[in-house]
């Protein structure tokens, strides 16, 4: 899976502070971030075939726990560490992330004929016919990824700032 790095030295200190505090919940939290934007990124992720939203992967301690655009229900067992990682694996969709011109609207499939007139050289008045999509759609938007994960940033950050101190019982 191609990954991109979204840094957050923020987020990173945070999660270390909550490992050393309680790293269970921790693991807990982190598979909760990381299940949330994988649901937010392939909702906006380019749509024309669907292939890439369905394509969205988030893989928990190596086990993938959101695929198909719904998670999986394998979720980390009781684990100590945790690594997360949310991303796509199709070969365009780094170029689809990235390209800022790209247009991500969509049709519904309705067309209609459209005919134009337009003068030839000659003056003559002639008539262009051709089929045309209507009905525009929402498609997708780039920064599929990264947008979502920077507007959760604070969610994120209060997630793992709420972890409380892991209580020993004797």
């Amino acid at each position: 899976m191609r990954m991109m790095k979204l840094n957050s030295s923020k987020l990173e200190r945070h999660l270390k502070a909550a490992m050393e505090r309680n790293p269970k919940q921790t693991a807990k939290a982190v598979s909760a971030i990381a299940l949330d934007l994988a649901g937010r990124s392939a909702q906006r992720a380019p749509v024309e075939s669907g292939d890439l939203r369905n394509n969205c992967t988030a893989v928990i301690n190596g086990g993938v726990s959101f695929e198909n655009q719904s998670p999986t229900g394998e979720m980390p067992k009781g684990s100590t560490k945790v690594h997360a990682e949310v991303g796509y694996s199709l070969p365009y969709a780094l170029r689809q992330h990235e390209e800022l011109s790209y247009r991500h609207d969509r049709t519904d499939g309705h067309r209609v004929a459209r005919a134009t007139r337009y003068k030839t050289k000659d003056g003559k008045v002639s008539i262009f016919h051709a089929m045309s999509s209507v009905n525009m759609v929402a498609g997708g938007e780039p920064k599929f990824l990264e947008a979502p994960f920077r507007e959760q940033q604070e969610k994120y950050l209060r997630m793992l700032k709420n972890i409380p101190e892991e209580v020993l019982k004797k």
